[in-house]
């Protein structure tokens, strides 16, 4: 516990950040980044790439999440997103600063928290975001 650096090898990894501000590296191969809970820490993911997953924990993250892929309906991205604009939006990607929120009630009085910092700001879909 605490913060960590985990680095994935030539294939296909799965990293599990634990409490703390961890640093993941997948390196090569579709990564897989595990968040367990929203209240760990914003870990720093250092090279997301269009092959890699995100995955969250609905139990751990609650807001109404249900297993599967993360419906659009429930993601926001662009320049400076830090605030849901809609009662159905949870994962909020800032396009410039990489910053991945979790708001577990969309516009509704909970305040978004961050759950990762995506170096480079890269892309990132509503399709890389899987719940468990």
């Amino acid at each position: 516990m605490g913060d960590d650096t985990l680095l994935g090898g030539l294939g296909d990894d799965t990293l599990i950040g634990s409490v703390g501000n961890d640093v993941l590296v997948g390196g090569p191969g579709n990564d897989v980044f595990v968040f367990a809970n929203v209240l760990q820490g914003a870990d720093e993911i250092q090279d997301l790439e269009a092959g890699d997953t995100i995955r969250i924990s609905a139990l751990g993250f609650g807001g109404g999440l249900t297993a599967g892929t993360l419906p659009l309906a429930q993601f926001a991205s662009g320049a400076g997103v830090m605030a849901a604009t809609a009662a159905s939006q949870r994962f909020l990607y800032d396009t410039t600063t990489g910053a991945l929120r979790f708001d577990p009630d969309g516009t509704g009085p909970s305040p978004a928290v961050l759950v990762a910092n995506l170096t480079g700001a890269p892309g990132l879909a509503n399709t890389q975001i899987v719940v468990a």
